[in-house]
């Protein structure tokens, strides 16, 4: 069964701010299902991964632009690898924080 729930208890299950789901809102990233007779926004629980998806991807340093085009993307396989290659960029940025330093005092 699908929950429905205002930005306030969404924000309180995923742990994502309301300012920042309202930043998705403003970018197309995550729209909300629909709006209440008075306006407020209003998700379902479906609706839950796709946020937390988006918030891992952005403390990741992926482009909203980019991030906007896997959400969009139908094709399972480019997704992955999407995905892929975002994974491999961190890894290998990871690599070259942990070499020695260069410079030595």
């Amino acid at each position: 069964m699908t929950e429905f729930m205002n930005i306030q208890l969404f924000s309180e299950k995923t742990g994502i701010s309301k300012s920042a789901l309202r930043y998705y809102e403003a970018k197309n990233l995550l729209l909300p299902r629909e709006r209440s007779t008075n306006g407020y926004r209003i998700y379902s629980n479906e609706q839950i991964a796709t946020v937390k998806l988006i918030s891992s991807l952005r403390l990741a340093d992926i482009p909203i632009k980019d991030i906007k085009v896997y959400l969009t993307e139908n094709d399972e396989a480019k997704q992955k690898q999407m995905m892929e290659n975002w994974i491999n960029n961190i890894n290998k940025k990871k690599d070259l924080l942990s070499q020695p330093p260069l410079f030595r005092k």
